[in-house]
């Protein structure tokens, strides 16, 4: 009863004096307790949906919940996050100090629910809330947006090179149409590396910030982008093999071997899609890397919820090796510049008493 109270307190913004009057009439009742099954699906929804976050597969949460509770292992029964349990207990303790929630009480809630209701039904309700929750939102979102963008007219020249770009709009229209141009002179010729007009490839009104952006590149575009060698411009044959792509964490990593430079004393040309973390020979760690890993500790991120919609959107992504490796290394500063925070907000408040 305190975890289904502590769960909606949590899920519905339930108030701490109606979770005393109903945890007190619980205690009271002599022929058992009855119970709202539309607050107890409320109280389990909200959970397995914390618990399926935890996963790196989150159809697998039934499997996990069976093992869980299986009295050999244990060690096992963490099926929702530690700070999940915390913030549970905390709210279990404002009405009832001294019987504690335990990760074992939650797996069994979830077992329970699941032989009630089903989990798939209530997996499957869940997924249809928030679609269409997120269909409500996308709907207020596009009428909100329709306005501004039916008051900017999209005016592109022909030529379409010496205008200003005025909007994201036009900015987007300019580059399918430069693209359009380069993927027809790259047909053309078939023995010389395409050639961009020198107007059209370096744009006057890019800003600086532009280029120091981090840009999501698709592996068949970069299999395009060095069907000729770097080196000496020969065209490189689709079935040769010649060029090979890997993935260091986010970072695509090139390599030609170009049948022509092979005379030479460095046969391959090796190129990376970010720089180095450090100006160093022998620095292996790329740069965004480390930007990936520090965002994603510094602002409080589970490191799995990012692993799974990597995995869905199919994007080149940070192992949790490296997302923890780094984060052990941030630990210091972020506690650092916490606890630097924390005295600077006591010394406003002490002052703010003061003047008082």
């Amino acid at each position: 009863m305190g975890l289904l109270l502590a769960s909606l307190m949590h899920a519905e913004n339930l108030a701490l004096e109606k979770a005393k009057i109903v945890y007190s009439a619980c205690l009271m009742a002599i022929h058992g307790k009855h119970l709202c099954h539309q607050h107890y699906r409320s109280a389990a929804c909200w959970l397995i949906g914390e618990a399926r976050s935890s996963l790196e597969d989150p159809n697998q949460l039934d499997a996990h919940l069976r093992v869980a509770l299986e009295p050999a292992h244990p060690q096992r029964t963490d099926v929702v996050p530690m700070e999940v349990l915390q913030r549970l207990q905390s709210y279990a303790e404002l009405f009832d100090k001294t019987t504690p929630i335990t990760m074992l009480d939650i797996v069994r809630f979830l077992s329970d629910c699941a032989s009630r209701y089903g989990l798939n039904n209530i997996v499957a309700e869940m997924d249809c809330n928030s679609s269409d929750s997120l269909k409500r939102k996308l709907d207020l979102d596009s009428e909100e947006m329709m306005p501004e963008c039916s008051s900017k007219s999209v005016r592109l020249d022909e030529s379409g090179r010496g205008n200003t770009v005025a909007s994201g709009l036009e900015a987007l229209l300019f580059a399918a149409e430069s693209l359009g141009k380069i993927e027809s002179e790259a047909k053309q010729g078939s023995d010389a590396i395409f050639s961009l007009p020198s107007s059209s490839f370096s744009q006057p009104n890019t800003a600086p910030s532009t280029w120091k952006k981090i840009f999501c590149v698709e592996g068949e575009r970069l299999k395009e982008l060095f069907q000729f060698c770097p080196r000496c411009g020969s065209r490189q044959e689709e079935g040769d093999s010649s060029v090979h792509i890997k993935a260091v964490g986010s970072a695509p990593v090139v390599t030609i071997r170009c049948k022509k430079c092979n005379q030479s004393p460095n046969k391959e040309v090796v190129w990376s899609g970010q720089s180095k973390a450090v100006d160093h020979p022998r620095a292996r760690a790329f740069s965004n890397n480390i930007r990936i890993a520090a965002a994603a500790a510094t602002n409080g991120v589970r490191i799995s919820s990012i692993l799974r919609f990597a995995k869905e959107a199919n994007l080149a992504f940070i192992p949790k090796s490296t997302f923890y490796h780094v984060f052990e290394r941030l630990r210091p500063a972020i506690h650092r510049v916490y606890m630097s925070h924390q005295i600077d907000i006591f010394q406003r408040v002490k002052a703010a008493y003061e003047k008082i």
